[in-house]
């Protein structure tokens, strides 16, 4: 008879041996941690915001996905976005690949993704304003006296109706 094997023997799967599986790219050198923060800003970051915006505006719509809203935001929002994300993540990217060691990158990646989050989805919330218009008002006011006199006073105002917008 063959060996009985446990459960626990069948389904554990030791760290040490998946994480050996993982490729790693270790080395901390210039050329090694420029070439991964290029590949990472050119390459992911654009795609990521691309999708994060057509996933918000998916969602905002009830599951409905618009390309024509969709084109308008990305025009939009897309390149300001874009040129942010270039002014943090390579900085970070660079001390994160050259100076933080392997086994804390994603926790030291996390801290700086944490306020990016907030701005990314500021950016991708932010909807078009109306532009900003006036338009006339009249309001007629009547005044009658004990002597049984009336008075109709018309007035015409402009106000001007301004929407905040958000960042």
């Amino acid at each position: 008879m063959g060996s009985k094997k446990n459960i626990y023997d069948v389904y554990y799967i030791h760290s040490s041996d998946v994480s050996s599986n993982i490729p790693r790219f270790p080395s901390t050198g210039m050329i090694s941690t420029t070439g991964k923060v290029v590949v990472d800003q050119l390459l992911f970051s654009p795609w990521l915001i691309n999708c994060n915006f057509a996933a918000v505006q998916f969602f905002r719509n009830g599951g409905k996905f618009d390309l024509d809203l969709h084109k308008e935001k990305l025009e939009r929002d897309f390149f300001s976005t874009v040129k942010q994300a270039w002014t943090i993540w390579p900085v970070a990217n660079f001390i994160i690949f050259s100076i933080i060691p392997y086994n804390y990158r994603m926790g030291a990646g996390n801290l700086v993704t944490a306020y990016w989050s907030g701005y990314l989805s500021s950016m991708s919330n932010k909807t078009q304003s109306p532009p900003s218009s006036t338009t006339p008002t009249q309001q007629q006011s009547t005044i009658t006296t004990p002597n049984n006199i009336t008075t109709t006073t018309t007035t015409t105002t402009t106000a001007a109706t301004v929407t905040p917008t958000s960042l």
